[in-house]
């Protein structure tokens, strides 16, 4: 008489914990590359500079450069400085010889794969309610808030454009 299959295959307790423990590596690991394959790329925070305040002046102006390499898009939605009331995003822009400043309460789009210069593309922060003057040579910390991504320390410095155009 032939054993049945049940038999044939029949696991012992050690074997069975053995399979539960392989088995349960397996859902870790595809758990692990699942989450890490929704987590947006790493931007990069570039060129992150500010124009010196004059004396007793109490709005400041900043750039900077935002790189995305992923294959997600995000949004700069907000920026804090703890040296300043508050930072907006603005726009701006010369039609028929008029200067046109505007703030963009959504933010500024970062596509994936692309870089967004603020100089080039005519953008800026305003820095308002300055509590101390942005002067050259300054180190001022902030924290860039990204619809995605979340918060991204940023250490803007401080330097006269007139000399990094030379």
């Amino acid at each position: 008489m032939q054993p049945s299959l049940s038999h044939a295959f029949r696991l012992s307790r050690r074997d069975h914990l053995l399979l539960a423990f392989v088995a349960s590596l397996f859902c870790v690991a595809a758990a692990t590359l699942d989450a890490g394959g929704d987590a947006p790329a790493p931007l990069r925070i570039e060129q992150a500079r500010c124009d010196p305040a004059l004396a007793g002046g109490k709005v400041g102006s900043c750039t900077l450069v935002i790189r995305n390499p992923g294959r997600e898009a995000d949004r700069l939605v907000a920026i804090e400085m703890p040296g300043a009331d508050r930072v907006e995003i603005h726009s701006m822009s010369v039609t028929d010889g008029i200067m046109q400043m505007r703030r963009l309460a959504q933010g500024v789009d970062i596509p994936a794969g692309t870089t967004v210069d603020f100089r080039e593309r005519g953008y800026h922060l305003m820095v308002v309610g300055l509590k101390a003057p942005l002067a050259a040579g300054d180190t001022i910390e902030a924290t860039l808030n990204f619809e995605r991504s979340g918060p991204r320390p940023a250490a803007f410095r401080v330097e006269n454009e007139l000399l990094q155009m030379r």
